[in-house]
């Protein structure tokens, strides 16, 4: 979690507006348009909003907004199935800036809207979006009782031992802490004389729905994803030429979704991954036929 630039708990004395407390602090109008602002761990964007005594105020660094756009892949009425770049988040973060699915789209569409799918900064892929309560309260539903279905395609170094299986942990601490499930398959193991030696292509389909799960997981087991510094995964490939080439992202890939829409037809859709991670397999020897067949293999068919 990113530290605040600034940490400010009301004193007693009755109530103010945020803007008088912002302005007594130094800080700028423009942080609240930012998204910057938060009061008890609640973004703000309202110069009225009234702080009592005790509420805690605490503002971000306003970090540079990313180029990076998302777009619309299918849409089925209230339903969307966007394409997230690696270096987007999916929802706004502490540093503001508009740099998210959420943002973006409810610029563009003129709505609220409710990201299903969170995947990671660092992660691409298609990503769950409804418009509206009742497309909100569909996929919820189908997710209570199993009936959306994601997998993902990741790099991982180290050789797996077993060619597919399924990766059980908890995963949270304290009372957060929760059962986890991850369905996997390695498509292609890779030998080569750079570094890591030994590098594995993944499917990888979540049973649960964990926060971190499948980098947790094929962390856990051994095998840590490409660009994974939280956990443990390399920041560089070397060629078997001795060429470097620096990772930028997590190599993890949502390629595929799968559930039924609003009106019951079923929904399939997939997205081949980027080049920034095809390039990074095919670097160290692995072949674009193993990641074609990644790509139409379905785990919960296996």
């Amino acid at each position: 979690m990113a530290e605040p630039a600034l940490r400010w708990v009301e004193p007693p004395g009755g109530q103010r507006p945020l803007s008088t407390v912002l302005r007594t602090l130094g800080v700028g109008g423009d942080a609240l348009a930012s998204g910057v602002v938060f009061v008890n761990r609640e973004r703000q964007t309202q110069a009225d909003r009234a702080v009592c005594a005790g509420d805690i105020v605490e503002v971000y660094p306003v970090h540079g907004t990313t180029q990076a756009r998302c777009h619309i892949v299918e849409r089925r009425g209230d339903l969307l199935l966007v394409d997230k770049p690696a270096e987007l988040a999916s929802e706004p973060t502490q540093f503001g800036g508009g740099s998210s699915v959420t943002e973006q789209l409810a610029a563009v569409l003129g709505s609220s809207v409710h990201v299903h799918s969170r995947l990671d900064v660092g992660v691409s892929g298609l990503a769950l979006v409804a418009l509206g309560d009742r497309a909100r309260q569909h996929v919820e539903r189908l997710r209570a009782h199993r009936g959306y279905h994601r997998q993902y395609l990741a790099l991982a170094s180290g050789a797996h031992a077993n060619d597919a299986g399924v990766w059980r942990g908890k995963l949270g601490k304290g009372r957060a802490e929760r059962d986890a499930e991850t369905r996997y398959r390695v498509i292609e193991r890779v030998v080569h004389a750079g570094a890591p030696s030994t590098l594995t292509l993944l499917a990888l389909t979540p049973i649960t729905g964990r926060t971190h799960q499948l980098r947790a997981h094929a962390a856990a087991a051994g095998t840590p994803l490409l660009g994974d510094k939280r956990y443990g995964g390399v920041q560089r490939l070397v060629d078997s030429n001795g060429g470097v080439v620096g990772l930028t992202r997590i190599m993890l890939h949502a390629v595929r979704v799968e559930l039924t829409d609003v009106t019951g037809q079923p929904w399939r859709v997939v997205l081949p991954p980027p080049h920034a991670f095809t390039d990074s397999w095919t670097t160290v020897g692995g072949s674009h036929e193993s990641l074609s067949a990644a790509c139409s293999l379905d785990l919960l068919d296996t």
